[in-house]
């Protein structure tokens, strides 16, 4: 033991320098785990903030052969100043007219927030032609912070063509089915009265 402390107590410098190198080493991957987390966390308050506009072809939810050209803010902020280019349209014995119809192309949109969409009817997808349809279209909005941003989206009707559906739509039949109540107490109630 004592000859441990006389070595420690001859080494002094030595282990300071030893002492000091390891303490330097740990605060510079301290301040490489600290720039990465800041680096981190930036990027999750930017997704929990930023807008993200996507432009779609959807089914109706009530009759699959019909689609809607949708637009609509997946992101969790709002989306300022959107304006829309229709870079490409190819259509064959098929008419668009409700999509080359909407003001997007000139007006563009002032705002759309976050989780909001805009739909129209494109067309249905059993048309003779909508398989030769394709519209390509460019969106280019602001986030809150004033950063501009583009998405680039290619909507190909081909895609949606012989898609069929068993059955009907839940929501359908339950209208249905809320008629067939609605016509049996009115039937009801008319033999209360009459007797």
């Amino acid at each position: 033991m004592k000859d441990a402390l006389t070595w420690i107590a001859t080494n002094a410098p030595l282990m300071n320098l030893i002492f000091s190198a390891v303490v330097m080493a740990a605060t510079v991957v301290y301040a490489m785990l600290t720039a990465s987390l800041v680096r981190e966390t930036k990027r999750m308050r930017r997704a929990q903030t930023d807008p993200d506009v996507a432009v779609y072809l959807e089914h109706d939810e009530h009759n699959i052969g019909v689609l809607h050209f949708v637009v609509k803010n997946i992101g969790s902020g709002p989306a300022y100043d959107l304006k829309f280019e229709l870079n490409d349209m190819r259509m064959r014995d098929w008419g668009a007219e409700s999509i080359q119809r909407l003001s997007l192309w000139e007006k563009g949109l002032p705002y759309l927030a976050p989780g909001s969409s805009i739909r129209t009817v494109a067309g249905a997808a059993f048309q003779e032609g909508a398989k030769d349809f394709t519209l390509t279209t460019v969106v280019t909005y602001e986030d809150a912070d004033g950063g501009r941003r583009t998405g680039t989206f290619v909507l190909d009707f081909a895609n949606y063509t012989g898609i069929t559906q068993l059955g009907e739509p839940p929501m359908k039949k339950l209208v249905k089915e809320i008629e067939a109540i609605r016509r049996s107490l009115e039937k009801q109630a008319t033999n209360d009265r009459s007797e």
